[in-house]
């Protein structure tokens, strides 16, 4: 528990302070806006033109000393600012999390039975809050669920500028994504998820449509979207404002992000980006290496086992927790890959044993 007498000072007060200044500017509509988004305009025309950004912060800063998880879609051109509007509201959210914790407003979760590390957030770090898919953000999460190295209140920055390829297992990732943002929402795990196309998170409260970029004022204007959760809704979310993101100045975290993104850029070019796929070739190298289930009959021409007895070593895995769920398909895959690498091993063994034996003959 932290200590709700230290005093924390900002991180990012220069930021903040400029947010303020944003926060009461005119929104820089042109009459190209105004045609383009003419149906925006005619439906709610006091919208079209309010600035809320500071209605923004404020209901982030509420989500959050709320405890409530604070889940944001951001879309937007490629190139036309969306990374940098999630490191920016990343940095405020940090600052915001730790005057909430410093406050007390987390005190009464043990009481509840809610127990997770509770400690004041580093600064915003690339390498710790920035990951490139969802698959990403679900393997994290289960490895640190694993390690009791969850953090309470933890954001992270998802940006997925591709759409899933499908595949074996694609559906069922997107099930245990669902399950897992549902768990996660007691940790009060927090998430800017990016996508130039569309946006993804149904259970955020907020999108932002990044649109217009100010390189005079230095500052990113994005159109808010409200998402509506009435059960007699007519559509999904609403046109509520803009929203005005200064361009922070703390460019180390922008050229560590550009990086890590180059070098994800480079595992989609080689194939080696889908997680989900290494998951199963890592689970069947484990098998093939188990003794038991590469057991051979009394001639070693064939396994002593069936598929059916092997896929039972597996889910019996699965059971103890030793690996993580697959749907029936994955696992067919993972028997099969697992027998041929075990039938590798096993002919190479053969092949060495023969080379010896005619040596020993020789000598």
């Amino acid at each position: 528990m932290v200590d709700t007498k230290v005093k924390y000072k900002r991180y990012y007060g220069d930021l903040f302070k400029r947010l303020r200044q944003v926060s009461k500017m005119k929104v820089p509509l042109t009459l190209n806006d105004r045609i383009k988004y003419r149906e925006i305009l005619e439906e709610t025309p006091q919208n079209f033109f309010k600035n809320s950004t500071k209605d923004f912060y404020m209901e982030m800063r509420r989500y959050i000393r709320e405890g409530k998880v604070w889940r944001i879609n951001c879309s937007g051109r490629v190139r036309h600012g969306k990374s940098e509007i999630a490191q920016t509201w990343t940095m405020f959210y940090i600052d915001e999390f730790n005057i909430g914790l410093i406050d007390g407003c987390y005190e009464d979760l043990a009481k509840q039975g809610i127990h997770y590390n509770q400690e004041i957030l580093k600064p915003l770090t690339p390498k710790e809050n920035i990951l490139f898919s969802q698959s990403n953000y679900l393997y994290d999460l289960r490895e640190k669920q694993k390690s009791d190295k969850i953090i309470f209140g933890f954001p992270r920055i998802v940006d997925e500028d591709m759409s899933s390829m499908g595949g074996v297992g694609s559906y069922s990732e997107k099930i245990e994504l669902e399950n897992v943002n549902n768990i996660t929402a007691q940790s009060l795990q927090s998430e800017f998820q990016l996508r130039p196309d569309r946006f993804v998170l149904m259970t955020a409260p907020f999108g932002l449509h990044q649109e217009k970029m100010d390189r005079v004022n230095k500052v990113n204007w994005s159109m808010l979207y409200e998402f509506n959760t009435e059960p007699m809704r007519t559509r999904d979310y609403q046109f509520v404002g803009w929203v005005g993101t200064p361009l922070h100045t703390y460019s180390e975290v922008r050229v560590k992000y550009n990086e890590m993104k180059k070098e994800n850029i480079q595992k989609v070019y080689e194939g080696t980006a889908d997680l989900r796929m290494l998951e199963r070739v890592k689970v069947a190298e484990m098998l093939s290496k188990d003794d038991y289930f590469s057991m051979r009959s009394a001639n070693g021409k064939v396994f002593k086992l069936s598929k059916g007895q092997q896929e039972a070593i597996l889910q019996s895995w699965i059971i103890e927790k030793k690996v993580q769920n697959f749907n029936s398909m994955e696992l067919m895959e993972i028997i099969e890959y697992a027998r041929m690498l075990s039938e590798k091993d096993f002919l190479k063994g053969q092949i060495q044993n023969g080379v010896r034996n005619e040596t020993e003959d020789i000598q």
